[in-house]
């Protein structure tokens, strides 16, 4: 899309700060990564900023964040705009003694959820 989605309106509030209001009920802390240069200044109060140790995609920013935690994370796209807190905490329980995990559902890999759009033909 070509610009930081984590800041685009949803119901009246940022999606990074939607999602920041359902993780700090499960997690009792939260960061951000942001690559290296980045500035910090959209990022709400509250949460640790992680710079990307290696520049280029979002899996950088979540090596970085092990790096420096140096223990097991729960890993979100800042700018998914329906994150519900039952999924979060059902995905913590189901994976709390594993080193990586990604659920699947019967749709798809959370939490990259996406219905197969519908591609028309003209005859």
């Amino acid at each position: 899309m070509g610009f930081d989605k984590r800041t685009q309106m949803l119901g009246g509030t940022t999606l990074i700060e939607r999602n920041a209001t359902i993780l700090r009920e499960v997690f009792p802390r939260l960061a951000v990564s942001l690559r290296a240069g980045a500035s910090p200044d959209l990022i709400p109060s509250g949460f640790e900023v992680v710079y990307d140790e290696t520049p280029g995609s979002p899996l950088a920013g979540i090596v970085s964040a092990l790096a420096h935690f140096g223990e097991p994370i729960f890993v979100l796209a800042a700018d998914m705009a329906f994150t519900e807190r039952a999924a979060v905490k059902e995905v913590v329980e189901a994976f709390g003694d594993v080193d990586v995990g990604l659920p699947v559902t019967e749709k798809c890999a959370w939490p990259r959820c996406r219905s197969p759009r519908q591609r028309s033909s003209s005859a």
